[in-house]
């Protein structure tokens, strides 16, 4: 749901078109955005994302060379064949000579669809290229949204895996607790520099998330909170 513009952000430019729109924008912690400008640039994503696959699923086209080997590695293991009931050494000698040929028109088959591959890897290069371009202009904007940003599980998927599975408080492992875990900010989201940066968040155990009484992190009540106690106590055997 787009987050109406302010007063003060009327006269604003967008962070990604840098032009002013009062219709369809999503409200960022410093500016606006045009809600347009990140559909399309979310829908760019996945074209590129179809584009890629399709270029490397593409085959090159047969030449001469490709069609030769396959006819001389199919006459030849008939030969070989045939060869095998008349004497060993003329199976043998057969088949050095079918390698030979095979291998051989192997290279000139690579070197004349070489072009051709070249065309498809600066094809792949350049859209690449472009997909790392808009996914830094989307992580730049996804920082700074009020509310969950769209790339919220890969963001915590992230933080989990440079933390260790493991909260940075007590040093409780995800694996094998019972205890939820909780990606934390720093900064909370409620202060003007509480973004969604990965520096800015953390991971905790929600016993150890609980205790935070900062402003815009006291969403636990008196009634979880005590629940959240017995727990502990239960699987640390310490004391509230």
């Amino acid at each position: 749901m787009p987050y109406p513009v302010s007063a003060t952000q009327q006269h604003s430019r967008c962070a990604l078109c840098k032009k002013i729109s009062m219709r369809d924008t999503i409200q960022l912690r410093t500016g606006y955005v045009c809600a347009s400008c990140v559909s399309v640039k979310e829908s760019r994503l996945g074209q590129i994302c179809v584009q890629i696959i399709k270029l490397k699923q593409e085959r090159p086209p047969s030449n001469i060379w490709g069609n030769v080997g396959v006819a001389i590695g199919v006459t030849f293991t008939v030969l070989c064949v045939l060869a095998v009931f008349i004497h060993y050494s003329l199976a043998f000698f057969l088949g050095f000579i079918a390698v030979w040929l095979y291998q051989s028109t192997s290279r000139k088959s690579e070197r004349t669809n070489m072009p051709f591959r070249k065309t498809i890897a600066a094809k792949i290069n350049r859209l690449c290229l472009e997909e790392l371009l808009i996914h830094r202009q989307l992580s730049h904007i996804y920082e700074q949204y009020l509310g969950v940003p769209p790339d919220w599980l890969s963001r915590r998927a992230k933080i989990i895996e440079r933390d260790g599975k493991c909260c940075r408080h007590c040093g409780r492992r995800m694996s094998g607790s019972r205890v939820p875990f909780h990606v934390h900010h720093v900064i909370p989201k409620a202060q003007r520099d509480g973004s969604h940066k990965l520096k800015n968040l953390i991971l905790l155990c929600e016993l150890c998330h609980s205790k935070i009484k900062e402003y815009g992190h006291d969403f636990i009540g008196r009634t979880r909170r005590k629940r959240l106690e017995r727990r502990r106590v239960h699987t640390c055997g310490v004391g509230a």
